[in-house]
């Protein structure tokens, strides 16, 4: 799996969920659309896209039905491999929370974790670190700071 695709739809537990959601459910809608186009099929001997007013029979059918049905199965698939990529992640500790408030260590200055995109300060370039447990991290800048 490409390191910007973790990043980006993998980087936390929440985004995870969000993206595993979005794939199975567009694979389940896909299925559910194509099975109903084929069963309708198979019970009129035809299919009437009621959209556009197009009617399907006999072979013109193939590629809508099937290929809806096709597309949703490898989708589940996919979503059924992202799972197991995910499972793998939490396993090694690779996938967190994003925290709520970020420090940086170099200027001490604190950001809303909404606002920070990546590990940089936006100020001075240093690393930031989550806020939460900062001061018992580093009690030396606790007393720097009062």
């Amino acid at each position: 799996m490409p390191e910007w695709f973790r990043k980006r739809y993998f980087f936390s537990k929440r985004s995870m969920l969000r993206t595993l959601a979005v794939c199975y459910g567009f694979g389940f809608l896909c299925l559910f659309i194509g099975v109903g186009m084929r069963s309708e099929f198979l019970q009129y001997g035809y299919y009437r896209d009621y959209h556009f007013g197009i009617t399907f029979t006999g072979k013109e059918v193939v590629i809508p039905i099937y290929g809806t049905i096709l597309c949703s199965i490898a989708l589940i698939l996919l979503s059924i491999y992202f799972t197991i990529y995910g499972i793998l992640l939490l396993r090694a500790g690779m996938l967190r929370d994003r925290p709520d408030n970020y420090v940086c260590e170099k200027c001490e200055q604190v950001f809303e974790g909404n606002s920070i995109h990546g590990n940089k300060c936006p100020t001075c370039g240093g690393l930031l670190e989550d806020l939460r447990g900062y001061y018992e991290r580093h009690p030396e800048k606790k007393l720097s700071t009062g």
